[in-house]
């Protein structure tokens, strides 16, 4: 879960990977800071995945639900933080 904190609803942000991915972060309006969306961008700025993270409150678990251009779908829970 990206961190929100400092961040408004419907205002992105966005972080650069190591491999020259981009990740565009936005909190969806009237979701609170709970829940991110998260576009995926290639180091062409061509569109890879989009996904929605959603914090577990009173937990620093999150959940993930991600769609791939190529048609691909994957959901996660993560076990901690990280």
């Amino acid at each position: 879960m990206p961190a929100t904190e400092g961040r408004e609803q419907g205002k992105p942000w966005t972080e650069v990977r190591p491999n020259g991915q981009t990740i565009e972060y936005t909190i969806p309006e009237g979701n609170g800071k709970n829940t991110v969306d998260a576009v995926v961008k290639d180091a062409t700025g061509k569109v890879v995945s989009t996904a929605r993270i959603v914090a577990i409150e009173g937990t620093a678990k999150y959940v993930r639900w991600q769609d791939d251009v190529g048609g691909g779908s994957s959901y996660f829970e993560s076990g901690g933080t990280n």
